[in-house]
């Protein structure tokens, strides 16, 4: 997979120099399946400890591998608790792959709260700070 960030400490995406702390300082916002199956994984600011941040929208492009946790949805997966890598054949998400130990063919895997997940492999995958909405905490 071809991405403009890595994988920091398990938790947060880097982009630029500029560190991304996906569980302390962002909340999952949503998730959407485009109709020709790229995908779009969204993170808003976390309300106290999210300030000087953008919503972040992580774009995958190309996407052939895709799996998520039943009953997925924002009211059930709102906390992110780890970021990594897994085989595509690994179905064992107990421990997953730094970014040093992946490969280009393991996929991009997301674990929330209450063991909710979201996993992909794409041809790329790109971060992109989006404008604040109006919703958005000061």
């Amino acid at each position: 997979m071809d991405k403009d960030f890595t994988v920091g400490q398990a938790n947060e995406l880097i982009k630029a120099g500029r560190i991304y702390d996906l569980h302390n300082c962002f909340d999952f916002d949503y998730l959407t399946i485009l109709e020709d199956g790229d995908l779009r994984l969204a993170f808003k600011p976390n309300a106290s400890h999210g300030e000087g941040y953008s919503p972040l929208l992580l774009c995958a492009e190309g996407v052939d591998h895709f799996a998520v946790s039943p009953n997925f949805g924002p009211t059930t997966a709102y906390h992110l608790e780890e970021i990594g890598y897994k085989s595509c054949d690994d179905e064992d998400d107990n421990w997953l792959l730094s970014q040093r130990q992946a490969t280009v063919a393991d996929d991009l895997f997301f674990r929330f709260n209450d063991g909710h997940y979201v996993r992909f492999r794409s041809q790329s995958a790109s971060l992109i700070e989006t404008p604040p909405t109006p919703d958005s905490p000061p």
